[in-house]
């Protein structure tokens, strides 16, 4: 526990000399008409939570080869870095990204080849886009990193990195949350997205993620999930491409009806709901729970459906 009191404190430190160090260099949010806040704002805000996370292993006194997620991390933190700074075409970004999991999952890992290993590799890359694509509100993406690793945590993963990047991320909460001074920025979205994207596998996988997993721990994963799927189809039906950025998301949509502060307060609680109903069904595995998805997807799609419907003649870009 003293990892995250430790990243929390080191990532205050660091986060605004990043953000000074990202505006000394130019290194800020480019097109502004592609994003809900019409303000440039500095890059490179994972960088400040990576150098937290590193400060509380070194006090610890813990070797970093004992934590394979922070080598998979730290090689999708260089991506993610390497992004902000000379803005990479969708196709190199996707290249690297398949590069990276391909890596992590082989030497990092250690995966042996099989089925399974292919399924790792594509679900880190789909999961950590699925995270990038969600930090398009202040605080929405940090807000989401922050519970589903107090999940993690509270699932009994106790990984010194889990309570490490917990603490780096409540640490950067007050530079990114509303009238965010900070952008995690493409190194903060893959960081982040790709350390969660390992953290909730199942353990009977890779050796460490989530024991005796439940179909229902995939229930808090929605919002991301929902959201890279939704922006998907619904942008293929206009002929529009998937891989620019807008402000066509879920948080974007819904926030044109409810407002950008209770479009967070909604898309936390219903994050919330969704870890409640994995922790119940965690603290009662005599019973078969899986049932529970079915009704609480469906009653998402048709949420989503309405949302669409709600808005699909306020879709284009904010200028």
């Amino acid at each position: 526990m003293n990892n995250i009191a430790i990243s929390f404190i080191a990532c205050l430190i660091f986060a605004p000399l990043i953000g000074m160090f990202a505006n000394n260099f130019s290194i800020v949010s480019g097109n502004v008409t592609t994003r809900w806040s019409s303000t440039p704002k500095p890059l490179l805000g994972g960088i400040s939570i990576f150098m937290a996370i590193l400060v509380a292993l070194i006090y610890g006194g813990i070797p970093f080869a004992d934590h394979p997620v922070l080598s998979c991390a730290a090689l999708f933190t260089m991506i993610g870095i390497y992004d902000d700074i000379v803005s990479l075409t969708p196709g190199k970004k996707l290249s690297l990204q398949i590069c990276g999991a391909f890596i992590s999952a082989k030497w990092f890992l250690l995966l042996p080849f099989s089925p399974w290993f292919v399924l790792v590799v594509l679900w880190i890359v789909f999961f950590t886009n699925a995270f990038n694509i969600i930090d398009g509100m202040d605080g929405m993406a940090l807000t989401f990193a922050t519970l589903i690793l107090t999940w993690i945590a509270v699932l009994g993963n106790p990984h010194a990195f889990s309570y490490s990047i917990l603490g780096g991320c409540i640490g950067f909460l007050p530079y990114n949350i509303r009238k965010a001074s900070l952008y995690l920025g493409d190194s903060g979205s893959h960081f982040l997205g790709s350390a969660i994207a390992i953290l909730v596998l199942p353990s009977d996988i890779i050796g460490l993620g989530i024991p005796s997993y439940h179909l229902t721990d995939c229930l808090p994963l929605l919002y991301p999930v929902s959201d890279l799927l939704f922006v998907s189809i619904t942008r293929t039906l206009r002929r529009k491409s998937i891989f620019t950025a807008g402000t066509d998301h879920i948080a974007h949509r819904l926030a044109r009806i409810t407002g950008e502060k209770k479009t967070l307060i909604i898309l936390s609680g219903i994050t919330l709901f969704c870890i409640a109903i994995s922790l119940l069904c965690h603290d009662h595995p005599e019973r078969n729970n899986s049932y529970i998805v079915i009704p609480i997807t469906s009653l998402a799609l048709a949420s989503l459906i309405w949302l669409h419907r709600k808005t699909r003649n306020y879709f284009i870009q904010k200028n």
